[in-house]
Formats: structure tokens, C-alpha cells, sequence
């Protein structure tokens, strides 16, 4: 995605050069480059501390920001022998856009159901 949209602005330009950028672009602490689980490496422009949240339906992936996740290197400092130099966390869950779509989905099926409409017996109405 980041090589398409490179590619749209710059024109022709390798894969490799752009990949080496991002690279060289993490190592200067200008981006972060994260291994999400369920998705290639994603490249946050945020370098401050924070989690991240991904929708397990679409994929989106949303910062997430709070003081109690500064606590955490300190809590596995003192659990453990090591001494933590930081953490990656995320979480997940549904978009707005996809908890909207689940629900919608959900409350038709839930009020044909309600209204007594028969189903057969593969669960199709």
C-alpha cells in the first residue's frame, strides 16, 4: 500500500528503495514500524507512546491513547528479571463502521426472528 501510493506520486520507483526508506525513516525514530497481528507491518508516523486498536472485520487501525500504559514497562520491570525498555500493544475489536454494520445485521435478523418468521432447516428463511 505504501509502495502504490509512493509509486502514484513519484512514478517509477523500486520497492526496495522505497522499503529501505521507511527503514532508514524508523531508525532516525521518524516512524515506528509495527509487526499488527493479522496484517503486514504497519508504519506509524506516531513516534509517542500509545496502543493501537485493529477491527477484526475490515482491518482499520486507530490509536489509542492513555496514562495507564505508561505504568505497564514499570509493572513488567518490577515482575520480571529484565529490564523492559518498552512495549507494544494492541488491542481489537470492531470499527464504528463495522459494529454499526454487525448490529444492523444482527437487529434485522433478530426482528425477523421476533416477528415469527419461519426458517428452514439449513437456518436459511
Amino acid at each position: 500500500m505504501v509502495y502504490d501510493r509512493v509509486r502514484r506520486r513519484l512514478g517509477n520507483i523500486s520497492l526496495a528503495t522505497v522499503y529501505r526508506n521507511l527503514d532508514r525513516l524508523c531508525s532516525e525514530g521518524r516512524l515506528r514500524k509495527l509487526p499488527l497481528c493479522g496484517t503486514q507491518s504497519w508504519y506509524d508516523g506516531g513516534v509517542h507512546p500509545h496502543a493501537h486498536v485493529r477491527c477484526i472485520a475490515c482491518g482499520a487501525i486507530a490509536d489509542v491513547t492513555a496514562k495507564e500504559f505508561t505504568r505497564l514497562d514499570a509493572a513488567a520491570n518490577a515482575a520480571s528479571d529484565y529490564d523492559v525498555a518498552g512495549h507494544e500493544l494492541q488491542f481489537y475489536g470492531l470499527c464504528p463502521a463495522c459494529d454499526g454494520t454487525q448490529r444492523s445485521a444482527n437487529e434485522t435478523r433478530g426482528a425477523a426472528r421476533s416477528a415469527g418468521g419461519a426458517q428452514n432447516q439449513d437456518g436459511r428463511d
